[in-house]
This record gives structure tokens, sequence and C-alpha cells, in this order.
């Protein structure tokens, strides 16, 4: 980790950095059997979050600017594709009155393809992003300011209508990365009839000496299905293992169904459940792992949610008035599956209240709801690479996080949190 002076020195150089790297793009370097691209990725994101421990009278206002550039080289011949993304990360956070800043500067891929192993064989080997269906196990978290990456092998093979990797890779360019897991798996994807309706089957084994010692297998089915104005989705998985001398039963599910009413509106329905248990006692360990997922835009764009010990229902409006513009709305009740389990966030670590206090009702006696949050959000394409987006959320804590949190809070003293964000994205 590097650190960088103050912020207007970090902007300038990134500036001159875009701008030296954009002349370089311009020109394709080529030769009879080989070519060498280059092209910037540019994220710039201020975020506000007002009340994140549920506590009024503990003054927590944060705000964030994120910034984020991607230099992607890439140099093709005819027999392989070598590309290289060093990433640059800035962070500046203001809190109750203090600021605080954050930078990094990494690699976050660097991969070798060879496309023609044979004539169904290809493979990719080096740092490399993962993502499968819905990426809510195994996924590239592009919404955080490092994403992530991973070390390892891939080996795809084409079988005509489906498609069969198999990869296995430790967990490379993330934050935090308090470990170093292993990720073993394959990956089945099947298009059936027509494009966008696909049928997935996948094992995956994650193997992590040092966080408890967990070992855990995770088969499961994911559907997607399209016809007239509905769409529709489905996925199931199971786990087995053991996380140190626990044996692993756990279980999740996800379904949703959409119905197009028109050319501009589009109107959405979901559920979401995984299993929870005690976290802390000698019998089966029955909380779901969620693996590597992109949570952000799953269960909540606050965040709060992840795919452990949860249940979930959302409702939501999608409203396109013109190419390029899009809006939606969104309402998400959630609940605990198990009421002596932690409340898990979309990092699948456990949700923090009052003074550090991790929220989790040890007797149950607090009960399962959660509470409600709303969402409202907008984007707009300025062209093929470049966009501006927002969104505002609203979170209305449920008797669980009332009781909980409001233990720690002075006062016994519990409130709404609300969390707004602006993103300029765009491709050189």
């Amino acid at each position: 980790m590097y650190k960088f002076p103050e912020s207007w020195i970090v902007l300038s150089l990134v500036a001159a950095f875009a701008a030296a790297t954009q002349a370089v793009a311009e020109v394709s370097v080529k030769s009879a059997d080989s070519k060498t691209t280059v092209s910037i990725e540019a994220r710039e994101r201020w975020e506000s979050r007002s009340n994140a421990d549920f506590s009024p009278p503990l003054a927590d206002h944060r705000a964030d600017l994120f910034t984020r550039v991607r230099l992607n080289i890439k140099h093709t011949t005819d027999n392989a594709t070598v590309f290289f993304q060093p990433q640059f990360s800035y962070d500046k956070a203001r809190l109750s009155g203090s600021s605080s800043t954050d930078s990094w500067l990494r690699v976050h891929q660097l991969y070798v393809d060879v496309p023609k192993m044979s004539s169904q064989l290809s493979a990719r080997m080096g740092r490399q992003e993962l993502t499968y269906g819905d990426q809510r196990l195994v996924g590239n978290f592009n919404w955080s300011n490092v994403g992530r990456s991973f070390d390892g092998a891939r080996v795809s093979v084409d079988l005509r209508t489906s498609r069969l990797d198999l990869f296995g890779a430790q967990l490379g360019d993330a934050l935090p990365r308090p470990s170093l897991p292993w990720l073993w798996g394959a990956y089945w994807s099947a298009s059936v009839q027509k494009p966008g309706n696909t049928t997935d089957g996948y094992l995956l084994h994650k193997r992590d000496s040092k966080a408890g010692d967990v070992r855990v297998y995770t088969p499961g089915v994911r559907l997607r299905r399209a016809f007239e104005r509905w769409d529709t989705g489905a996925e199931g998985a199971y786990q087995f293992g053991d996380v140190g001398a626990r044996s692993v039963r756990a279980w999740a599910w996800h379904a949703d169904a959409s119905y197009k009413l028109n050319r501009k509106w589009t109107a959405m329905i979901e559920a979401n459940e995984a299993s929870g248990g005690d976290p802390t006692g000698t019998g089966r360990y029955r909380t779901f792992d969620q693996l590597y997922p992109t949570n952000h835009d799953k269960y909540g764009i606050m965040d709060n949610q992840g795919w452990r010990n949860m249940r979930n229902l959302r409702a939501g409006l999608r409203y396109a008035p013109a190419p390029g513009w899009s809006f939606g709305a969104d309402i998400h009740s959630f609940r605990l599956q198990n009421a002596r389990d932690y409340w898990y966030g979309a990092s699948g670590r456990p949700n923090v209240g009052p003074s550090g206090v991790l929220l989790r009702d040890p007797t149950g006696a607090a009960g399962k709801d959660v509470g409600r949050e709303l969402d409202i959000y907008g984007r707009r394409a300025l062209s093929k690479t470049a966009s501006v987006e927002g969104g505002y959320a609203i979170f209305w804590p449920g008797d669980f996080v009332k009781q909980v949190a409001g233990s720690s809070s002075p006062g016994g003293a519990t409130g709404r949190s609300e969390w707004f964000y602006l993103q300029a994205t765009a491709l050189f």
C-alpha cells in the first residue's frame, strides 16, 4: 500500500496520467500478427450517509469522495492475449467533523488468455475477475472502490449450446482481505431456446485455513426464463462441509419476476432467503456463507443486508422515458431467518450498532423484524462509454434493530438511516 499526498496533488497526477495515456490510446500499435490497445476507466463517486449506527444521539454523519482510475493495456497475438490493469483508488472521508484519506496503487488484473488450446478449450491464467450468473456467490464487486479479483487459472470448455468453466484461485485484489482463501469451482451454463434463457449448475468449494478453518462446498442451480412480457429467475444453493469442528448444513434461495406494463414502465417483485443459526454453538453450523458476491444491487442499495440469515421481500417499478434514461424505485422488507444469529451486511460481516456493538441477540428475544428500506435511483447514459447516476435510500429500523441497537444507544434512542450518492463513469 502506498500513501499519497493531499487530494489536489493526487487529482492533478491522475489528470496528467489520463491525458498522456489517452494520447497513446488514440493510436493502436499494430504489427502483422499482434496488436496493442490502451484505454482508461475513470470513476468518481460522492456518498453521504447519516446515522449508520441507528443512534441519533451519536453524531456519525459520514461523507466520502471516491476516485478510481484503471489503466487497461491489452496485447493480442494470434496465439494469446496479455491483459494488464493497474488501478489507483482514492478515498477522502469526513466523519463527525474530522477527515481522513486513503489511497492505493495496485495491480487489479494481470492475466494471459490462451483462446485456442483446441477447438473447444480455452484458458485464462493469472490475476483475473471471476463473475458467474447474477454474481450472488461469485462476482467482481465492481461497486467497491477497489473491486475484487483472484489469482489463479480457469479452463473453459465450449460445448456448443453450453459452456463449462473449471477454475481454482486465491483471493487477489480485494479490501478487506484478512486472509487468503482459495475458491475452487465448476460452473456450467446452457442457453435454452433463445438468448437470455439460461440454465446454470455449479459446485463451488471454499477453503480458508485462517478464518476458522473453513471447508465449505456449495452446489446450486440458477434458472432464467423470458416469455412475452414476463422475465423470471430463480436460484437455489445448498452448503455442506466444516467450519472448525462443526459440520455445515446451510441453504439459500432467490426468486424474481418482472412484467413489462408498456414501453416505459416495468413492475417487479422478488424474494430472497438464506439460513441462519447459532454462530457460537457446538452443533451444526447453519449460517449460509455467501462466498464472494456482488451484493450492492441485490438486497437494497444501502448495503445493509447480505445473503446470510435473512428473509427479504422486494417490490419495485422501473421507468425508461427515453433512450439512455432509466429510473427505479424499490421497497424492501428485511427479517432475520434465525433470531439468535447476527444481522449480516452486504459484505457478509455482522452489522455494527452504537459503540461498535455487533447487532445480535443471542436469546432471540428481540425478534426477527430488521426493518424496511426505500431506494430511489436513476441513470443517464451520456454516450456508449460515459454515464452519470445517483440515488437516495432511507432505512427504517424494525423491532430487532430498535432493541439491540437501542440497548447501547444513549437513552436507548434509535432512528432511521439515510444515504445518498452521485457517480460519474467514463471510458477513454
